[in-house]
């Protein structure tokens, strides 16, 4: 009969950001319950039995205070509902303990660092290769008669000659 009167709903239970959202069509009055999960730590379910109007509460406990969350015709289906309390609360304890694993930057940046290190040997290679391309070494020739090296020189026009090297004008205009 309470299944007619449900439509065959159970109940539910899901975390919602910070907030414990259960579900109850099948109990005695189908209600919504929300708490608050920061406001409840330090709290836990239970079920009592009332022999006397052979009736289960899910019960919220904390500290000396309980709290009857509903009211069930049936032990099993009491049951059902603080198991299904118990899994949403676990399935979001896991969800923010992966998260606060990532999010907490806890180690030594390795990887930072040798990425760094990759960016600096980069640098300090392309500033040497630009620095050497410029440079035209002097040959040096040996004279059959003395041991000084003396240094050949090459004609300079204005395409390749080096920067800071004094060049008469007659070189440089080619005459």
């Amino acid at each position: 009969m309470i299944e007619n009167i449900t439509g065959g709903h159970k109940t539910k239970a899901m975390v919602v950001g910070d907030v414990l959202v259960l579900s109850f069509p099948d109990a005695n009055i189908p209600s919504v319950w929300r708490a608050s999960l920061t406001e409840a730590q330090g709290c836990f379910f239970e079920i009592e039995s009332d022999d006397v109007a052979q009736l289960f509460h899910l019960v919220q406990k904390k500290g000396k205070t309980k709290e009857v969350i509903t009211t069930f015709n049936s032990r099993a289906r009491a049951m059902n509902a603080l198991i299904k309390a118990t899994q949403a609360l676990h399935k979001a304890s896991k969800k923010c303990h992966v998260t606060g694993e990532v999010k907490t930057g806890k180690g030594f940046p390795w990887g930072k660092i040798l990425l760094l290190a990759v960016v600096i040997f980069i640098i300090f290679s392309f500033l040497n290769s630009v620095g050497r391309q410029g440079y035209i070494p002097s040959q040096v020739q040996q004279t059959s008669g003395t041991n000084t090296p003396q240094t050949q020189q090459t004609p300079i026009n204005s395409e390749n000659a080096p920067s800071g090297v004094p060049v008469s004008a007659d070189d440089f205009l080619g005459e």
